[in-house]
């Protein structure tokens, strides 16, 4: 073998190295960032995903403003934003598990099987939600006013002169039973609902990882703002693991 041939075969196998290596790196940082989501998964890493979801009985046309299209019952829909926040979800739970052991579903078939249970969206998207927040009586959502209440205050977002939403809340509730754990991620809005999915995954610190570890009820409340269709990045206002706020 030449000289020129062991020069390349050499740049060919240092160019796989440093780029397995830097795969590996940005895996290790995923899951660094992502272990207080991986110490919610159960030993047999299986997670069940509970989608929100509408019934829209027809549509607007795009074009044809006096044409509408009926929707099939068994099509249902969800709000862009937290169709977006699933998919968010569900990349960082691959991270995390088996892709085979994410089970997504809708609130008519949840099973009792799974020891992690997410559900995205809030009662009025999705039943499984309420039943999980039931055991949070501190906290509601009122529809079809769309403001959310917690303890005594009141979450109502500002909404622009021309109807468009300016600010959204974001909420996550994580409650542990004796067997298993259920997480409901919601919002006054479906862009709050991607927002409260947003801040589950990018905690900003380890404390507030750790103090959600640690209890059996922990509820975190994030703002964020809307501009047309894009959002800010979500802002974790406070967080609450007992009787007692616990300031950012």
């Amino acid at each position: 073998m030449g000289e020129f041939t062991l020069n390349i075969v050499a740049g060919l196998v240092v160019s796989a190295l440093l780029f397995g290596a830097g795969v590996l790196a940005n895996r290790l940082r995923l899951r660094l960032r992502l272990r207080h989501l991986a110490r919610l998964i159960p030993p047999d890493g299986k997670v069940q995903v509970v989608l929100p979801s509408a019934k829209i009985e027809n549509f607007e046309i795009k074009g044809e403003s006096d044409l509408t299209a009926k929707q099939p019952p068994n099509v249902l829909m969800m709000p862009m934003a937290e169709a977006m926040g699933i998919a968010q979800l569900v990349l960082a739970l691959r991270h995390l598990t088996a892709e085979k052991k994410i089970y997504l579903t809708t609130d008519k078939n949840v099973s009792p099987d799974y020891k992690l249970t997410i559900a995205v969206g809030g009662p009025s998207v999705n039943s499984e939600s309420g039943q999980i927040l039931k055991a949070y009586p501190h906290f509601r959502l009122v529809y079809p006013d769309h403001v959310a209440h917690h303890g005594a205050t009141k979450y109502d977002p500002e909404i622009k002169d021309n109807g468009e939403l300016a600010e959204d809340y974001g909420f996550v509730f994580v409650h542990r039973k004796t067997d298993r754990t259920e997480v409901v991620c919601c919002g006054v809005w479906g862009t709050g609902t991607e927002a409260a999915i947003k801040g589950l995954l990018n905690l900003p610190d380890r404390k507030v990882g750790r103090r959600m570890q640690a209890s059996d009820n922990f509820f975190m409340i994030f703002h964020l703002r809307v501009n047309d269709v894009r959002a800010t990045d979500p802002v974790l206002q406070q967080y609450h693991c007992s009787s007692d706020y616990v300031a950012k």
